[in-house]
């Protein structure tokens, strides 16, 4: 998919010299930047520069702000503006830069002074006539959907399939407002995001809520698995130096000996605007029975060699953890309506990161789209859809594959379910789902099946 976005220049342009000229494009409101030999364009706003500095000077802002290899420094007598540059992101925060290396020395490119507001894009090419400058960009977003999923879809099936999981969801969701005395979701999540009993006092009663849900889930595990890890679970709280910025929650690994548990660590900043009812659900896909019994079961294979005990498809990985917050329901946890709310809140989460992903990265949606859609839809707490927001910009696909993922298991465990009958044993499934560590998934696909076929 590309874009032709004109930008009209006055005419009689004094020769190898532009002055500024206003831009007439239009692109739903999203950023773009670019600079071209001595002009730079920035489309949100409408506007266009234009710079004399030398090209050692523009070296020099472009490299303060993290952009990378520069082309050639010595500025060329004549200037070719139609060539091709790829914006890549340097740091998770979002900072963007692109360069090229064509027979003139043309230097492309920064969008380092827009933090986490540009997706990476390919700009294919850029023309500058009497009358006009044209940018035609193009995302690519697709492979990195293609490395982080193990899928072949494209982005706007995943839109599409986006679109169909948030509306299964919000029929439960409906389900739950309407048992509480709500008449419909609006007012439920009204009465959420209003009702100060919903948000914790204190990060120590945030890291008590994961410690018992932990606590309460650990003798219910033979239900579901027959082969549990060695390795030992603590929650911890989240390093303060990145706690601003994280995710609620997360996972770090303990070692393959069991010489050092794995954590959970929780985020204990500005806990008055955290919500407590989707702590449940997040203590099960951080620790049990998600990443730390998926992992740990991974590290204790002996059977397999490093590199596969170590494996990390995100698809597997993630995709495991968000199927485990649906099994706390198998052996009787949410028993508050409104953590199971909560559960469903992070399905919606999941579901709604279908759509805006491929919403900035292929559609071209603005940032302020991209949380106006996790409003409309959700009453996630504003610290965690901002930080949300601006994880999906900076790294594309990767938050994709939790809900396909998820979807990946929960068809094999139909399909089991189906071909076995009465033979069909949900323990022995989960653990053939983790007997050989993360896997991409078209070969857990694989795998399951035979599996399947043997137990017919």
């Amino acid at each position: 998919m590309s874009d032709h976005l004109p930008c009209l220049t006055p005419a009689g342009l004094p020769d190898g010299r532009w002055t500024s000229f206003a831009c007439a494009a239009h692109d739903q409101g999203q950023r773009r930047a670019g600079t071209v030999a001595n002009v730079s364009i920035q489309i949100r706003y409408c506007t266009a520069t234009t710079t004399d500095k030398p090209f050692g000077e523009m070296r020099n802002f472009i490299g303060s702000r993290g952009s990378g290899a520069l082309a050639d420094e010595k500025k060329p007598a004549q200037r070719d503006h139609s060539h091709a540059a790829v914006w890549t992101r340097v740091v998770t925060a979002g900072f963007y830069g692109a360069s090229t290396n064509n027979p003139n020395g043309v230097f492309i490119g920064t969008g380092a002074l827009f933090v986490g507001t540009l997706p990476p894009i390919t700009i294919s090419s850029a023309e500058v006539s009497d009358n006009q400058f044209t940018v035609s960009w193009s995302s690519v977003a697709g492979n990195s959907y293609n490395v982080y999923t193990t899928t072949n879809l494209t982005p706007e099936q995943i839109h599409e399939l986006g679109l169909k999981q948030i509306d299964e969801i919000e029929a439960e969701m409906f389900a739950i407002a309407h048992q509480l005395g709500f008449k419909d979701i609006a007012a439920l999540n009204e009465h959420i995001k209003t009702d100060r009993s919903f948000y914790a006092t204190s990060g120590q009663q945030v890291l008590d809520l994961y410690t018992d849900y932990v606590n309460a889930m650990e003798p219910e595990l033979p239900k579901l698995f027959g082969r549990l890890p060695k390795s030992k679970l603590a929650v911890i709280p989240m390093e303060a130096s990145r706690a601003k910025d994280s995710v609620p929650a997360d996972y770090t690994d303990g070692a393959p000996d069991g010489s050092r548990p794995g954590h959970i660590n929780v985020n204990e900043y500005d806990p008055e605007h955290r919500l407590t009812l989707n702590i449940e659900a997040i203590a099960y896909h951080e620790g049990i029975p998600g990443h730390h019994l998926q992992i740990s079961i991974a590290q204790e294979l002996q059977n397999l060699p490093d590199f596969r005990r170590n494996a990390d498809y995100t698809a597997f990985v993630e995709g495991w953890a968000l199927y485990s917050e649906r099994l706390g329901r198998e052996v009787g946890r949410y028993q508050d309506p409104y953590s199971n709310y909560g559960r469903l809140e992070n399905e919606m989460w999941r579901a709604i990161r279908l759509v805006v992903d491929t919403g900035v990265h292929d559609k071209h949606w603005s940032r302020d789209q991209m949380v106006a859609y996790f409003h409309r839809y959700t009453a996630m707490d504003e610290p965690n859809i901002q930080t949300e927001v601006d994880r999906y910009i900076a790294w594309p696909g990767q938050a994709l594959a939790y809900k396909l993922g998820q979807l990946e298991i929960l068809k094999l465990r139909e399909q089991a379910h189906q071909q076995l009958g009465d033979k069909f044993d949900l323990r022995a499934f989960h653990d053939e789902i983790l007997a050989n560590g993360a896997l991409p998934l078209d070969v857990l696909d694989s795998e399951v099946s035979a599996w399947i076929n043997t137990h017919k």
